[in-house]
């Protein structure tokens, strides 16, 4: 699939309708974050580090019970850690409800929003970027932020370790 900047424009307008202010500013920052990596790791990946970075939170707000029954509805494969806290679910459900709304299927999308606040084994570099983009997004203040964010710039695999090590 080809994406557009109006197909953005439209991901970006359904998210916002998904989350408090207070979310979207932060979801504005990972897509900015991703932004800038993907321009340096990815610039073929730009459009879906971006798209992920829109979906990536749409079901922040969606309570436990809501999202372990959605992603079983959907066939989604739930890792025990999951069904412990059904919050690392919002990632995969964001995207799915998505998808299910714009005609997505696009597996570089789908894991990196999964993926999004756990990573996981074999991410590819738009997975990478989003996984980080999430953690290191302007607004994000904690201790070492600054220096993964330095080391962002350098070394993406780097960064990523570093902000698995907090």
């Amino acid at each position: 699939m080809t994406y557009t900047k109006d197909f953005e424009k439209t991901i970006k307008a359904w998210a916002k309708t998904r989350m408090d202010s207070k979310r979207y500013q932060h979801v504005k920052g990972v897509v900015k974050t991703a932004r800038n990596l993907a321009k340096q790791y990815a610039p073929e990946a730009r459009r879906q580090c971006r798209i992920a970075g829109w979906l990536h939170d749409a079901a922040k707000n969606w309570d436990d019970a809501d999202l372990l029954a959605y992603a079983e509805a959907h066939d989604v494969d739930i890792l025990p850690g999951e069904y412990e806290t059904p919050m690392l679910l919002h990632g995969i459900v964001g995207y799915l409800t998505g998808a299910a709304e714009f005609g997505l299927d696009d597996a570089v999308i789908r894991n990196a929003c999964r993926l999004h606040t756990t990573s996981g084994p074999g991410m590819g570099t738009p997975e990478k970027i989003v996984f980080l983009a999430d953690a290191i997004e302007p607004s994000r203040s904690y201790p070492l932020v600054d220096e993964i964010r330095a080391q962002a710039a350098e070394d993406l695999d780097a960064a990523v370790l570093m902000t698995l090590d907090r």
